[in-house]
């Protein structure tokens, strides 16, 4: 099977590009070949089999659909994907980011070509302009119909948060998510999550992303009752919110953390503070 992958870089740049990495040897060693689309981008790995990047300077004006805003839909990015299904059309496409440069109109051009597309959804984006489900390190489900005005009125993306409204209100209008085959999402409880929230009427499923064992062979493995956070430790991925919610369990649970960021220490201070361990 010729496998098409699509990712705005082609560099473990986060959680999203090394789960790529890692299904892509996966693929390899089942048989399959690999190819992939990406932009254009200096810290790329050179990889074989790679289509002609857009470049990012491409790509903020959505010309011909000027009614949506620039991250949704650009022609020239989906002229871009039509060269490389003219040279080779693959077996399946597996989109695993698409950013402002590349947009929707990627995936409708493979649509137009009827190849099987699976849209991996890393974070809760297409039901949550804040991405987290999260206010005032909160749970929130405030927009789950659709109606994104709540995101508004608690400013959940920050200074961005009117463009993420208007994007996500654009890619629901225009049936954007109808277009691909399905989705994948990274759990079981992403996937519930999205099919309460029914943004789209094509499947979501819990996709098991394949890791190599032996990258973890020099961890130490914590035994008995813990939690275990992994992944950037910074506001936005919610680690001050479950610190609060362990310091106010009646039972003593462990927190195993695996991340690291600038903020490190000043988390550690705040653990300290609320007597976790």
């Amino acid at each position: 099977m010729n496998i098409l992958m699509i990712s705005r870089v082609l560099y473990p740049r986060s959680a999203t590009e090394t789960a790529m990495f890692c299904a892509a040897e996966a693929f390899r060693k089942l048989g399959h070949h690999v190819a992939w689309f990406s932009m254009e981008d200096k810290h790329n790995l050179p990889l074989e089999d790679v289509y002609v990047l857009i470049p990012k300077s491409r790509g903020r004006l959505a010309r011909g659909f000027n009614r949506l805003v620039p991250s949704v839909y650009d022609k020239e990015a989906g002229e871009c994907m039509q060269e490389r299904l003219q040279a080779d059309c693959p077996d399946l496409a597996l989109v695993w980011s698409i950013p402002d440069t590349m947009t929707w109109s990627v995936v409708e051009t493979l649509h137009n070509w009827a190849v099987p597309t699976w849209v991996m959804l890393m974070d809760y984006l297409p039901v949550c302009p804040g991405r987290r489900l999260l206010v005032d390190d909160r749970p929130c489900r405030a927009c789950f119909e659709g109606d994104f005005r709540p995101a508004m009125r608690h400013h959940c993306a920050g200074d961005m948060t009117a463009y993420a409204v208007r994007e996500q209100r654009a890619l629901r209008e225009q049936g954007l998510y109808g277009l691909p085959t399905g989705f994948f999402a990274p759990s079981e409880y992403h996937a519930k999550m999205f099919d309460e929230a029914q943004f789209t009427v094509k499947p979501v499923r819990n996709s098991e992303l394949p890791l190599d064992p032996g990258a973890f062979e020099e961890v130490p493995t914590a035994r008995g009752d813990f939690i275990l956070y992994v992944g950037a430790l910074t506001e936005s991925k919610g680690i001050t919110a479950l610190m609060q919610s362990l310091a106010k369990c009646a039972t003593h649970v462990p927190l195993v953390v695996a991340g690291d960021s600038p903020d490190r220490g000043a988390l550690i201070k705040k653990a300290t503070a609320m007597e976790l361990s």
